[in-house]
């Protein structure tokens, strides 16, 4: 079960709701059946990743593109004892993140 945490400004007083749902975050490993790409486990609506997961990479890939992050407190890294290079293809900026998905750590 996953815990969703919900919040509302009210003024000056924060109003927090928690739905029925388990809290431990989940580790997905790209590629795999669930998340077979990068791109698909950051595809809202899509994705079974949420909020606080983890994204280990393997080096089974190539991940050569830009992303765009929308998951909040994301974390992505290399899966151990894994060697992953992420190429942005000459773009300036690979990860952009946008809307909820503040909160990304980018671990090698």
């Amino acid at each position: 079960m996953r815990h969703r945490v919900s919040s509302a400004v009210v003024g000056s007083l924060m109003l927090v709701g928690i739905s029925a749902e388990d809290s431990s975050a989940a580790t997905w490993t790209v590629p795999s059946a669930e998340v077979p790409t990068l791109e698909f486990a950051l595809e809202s609506g899509a994705t079974p990743v949420a909020a606080g997961d983890t994204i280990e990479l393997t080096d089974a890939m190539a991940y050569q593109s830009t992303y765009d992050v929308s998951i909040p407190n994301l974390t992505i890294r290399a899966a151990d004892g894994q060697t992953v290079e992420v190429d942005g293809l000459g773009v300036a900026t690979v990860f952009t993140v946008s809307g909820a998905g503040t909160g990304l750590t980018l671990e090698g």
